[in-house]
């Protein structure tokens, strides 16, 4: 017993001292454990997959918006909601997201049911009743690739199972995740998991059904859309574009709005054939930046010009940018303008637009400042003017009775006589500044 005493005496510190170590190993292990949860959250996880230079290249964008009503966790699992997770955008704009849940058996789940989604929804929106445009893609809306790794779910949009953006995506989620600790919290025992498996089925089962009208309607939206750009714009292109898309809703389930948009469509193709013809005659008639001499390069006559920022018009007496300008006018004060040139004078214009024949007529728009044909834009007869600014001096109407303007107006307005009715003939030239016209008899 002596002995043993002796010993202990001799042996305390390095007792103490093992106890120590003993005690701070055991510390940082619950430390550890604390650090590797934190480690497991979605967003390192991606950073750590973004080492890989393969996923580095499939991506565009981490964490950026993906809005997909299907991505989001359903209600039933909402005690088991993921603690983390971030979505990333390939470059083709496919998509992806990593969730990080409290136990691999909800994890587990949530994989589940995505492929309710998907079986529900094939079910119902099936080639025979709304064909194969809607119905496949469709089934992308429902679609996913899952890769569980315990508490983590990989979940990307690529529908091809062996793409290689798959393949990639998969194996830096697996590098990733070497050496993460999860911990296991709220496990689902084998009868809870049952009942869950049962709920999340229904749920996928109601919602599927619930959405089928709001996903109908996203698709007759879709074509009205279609029509609308058509019909601001009706060309040829447009047209195929808005056929096409009705081609593909030729099945029963939209059978009365196909026989509608088949006739609102065959009442626009006069339209597009007329602005067809018009884009002809302008293209033919129109001229870019340059130097035009009248009566060789170009015919002479009137030119509607259209102004865009650096640009100018000028009629000159010869080639050169000192030539004497002839005209008054210019594009440095009209939005529009509608001028005439005298062969042997030279046309000055610089810009990215065009000027026209007046032969093409092409759009003006009536409510800028500009000089526009009595006639031609507006027909001729009795107009109350209406000033944009309160400062009537700002706002002023001029009558020319030629497009040349190498001639004072015949008609000035400003100030008080803006409020007087003025009476514009066929041929002569008005000049709108902060100023809109409306016609008295209409």
């Amino acid at each position: 017993m002596k002995i043993l005493n002796t010993l202990m005496k001799q042996y305390s510190k390095l007792i103490y001292l093992m106890a120590v170590i003993i005690g701070v190993i055991a510390a940082s292990g619950f430390f550890l454990n604390k650090l590797d949860l934190v480690n497991c959250e979605a967003k390192i996880i991606v950073e750590r997959m973004l080492k890989d230079s393969d996923f580095k290249n499939a991506v565009g964008d981490v964490n950026n918006s993906v809005v997909d009503i299907n991505l989001n966790p359903p209600d039933t699992l909402w005690h088991y909601y993921p603690l983390s997770y971030t979505t990333f955008r390939y470059i083709d704009q496919h998509y992806g997201r990593i969730e990080v849940y409290k136990n691999k058996e909800a994890a587990e789940l949530r994989i589940k049911y995505l492929e309710s989604l998907r079986t529900h929804s094939s079910e119902i929106y099936t080639t025979e009743s709304y064909g194969d445009y809607v119905a496949n893609d469709i089934l992308y809306k429902y679609h996913y690739n899952t890769t569980q790794i315990g508490n983590v779910v990989l979940i990307t949009s690529t529908k091809d199972t062996n793409s290689e953006q798959l393949k990639v995506t998969t194996k830096a989620l697996k590098k990733a995740m070497k050496g993460l600790q999860f911990t296991q919290q709220n496990r689902i025992n084998a009868s809870d998991y049952e009942q869950l498996f049962a709920a999340l089925d229904l749920e996928a089962e109601n919602f599927i059904v619930d959405h089928e009208s709001k996903l109908r309607n996203e698709y007759i939206t879709s074509v009205n859309n279609e029509f609308t750009v058509l019909e601001n714009e009706p060309t040829q292109r447009h047209y195929n574009m808005t056929k096409s898309h009705i081609e593909k809703m030729n099945v029963p389930q939209y059978l009365n709005e196909y026989e509608e948009w088949s006739k609102r469509l065959a009442e626009l193709q006069p339209l597009v054939q007329e602005y067809e013809s018009q884009q002809k005659v302008l293209i033919e008639n129109r001229y870019g930046s340059g130097v035009y001499k009248a009566g060789t390069d170009i015919p002479a006559g009137e030119y509607i010009v259209f102004y865009n920022f650096n640009s100018s018009f000028n009629v000159k007496s010869g080639p050169k940018d000192y030539s004497t300008t002839l005209n008054k006018e210019t594009l440095y004060t009209n939005r529009t303008l509608v001028i005439s040139v005298k062969e042997g004078e030279y046309i000055h214009y610089t810009g990215s637009d065009y000027f026209y024949s007046i032969d093409a007529n092409p759009s003006v728009t009536l409510t800028t400042n500009g000089i526009f044909k009595v006639g031609l834009h507006f027909p001729a007869g009795e107009y109350q003017i209406i000033p944009k600014n309160s400062n009537n001096y700002s706002n002023q109407v001029n009558v020319y009775k030629d497009s040349y303007y190498r001639d004072s107006p015949i008609e000035e307005r400003y100030g008080s006589t803006l409020d007087d009715p003025i009476t514009l003939e066929e041929g002569q030239y008005v000049q709108l500044k902060n100023c809109q016209l409306k016609r008295i008899d209409e």
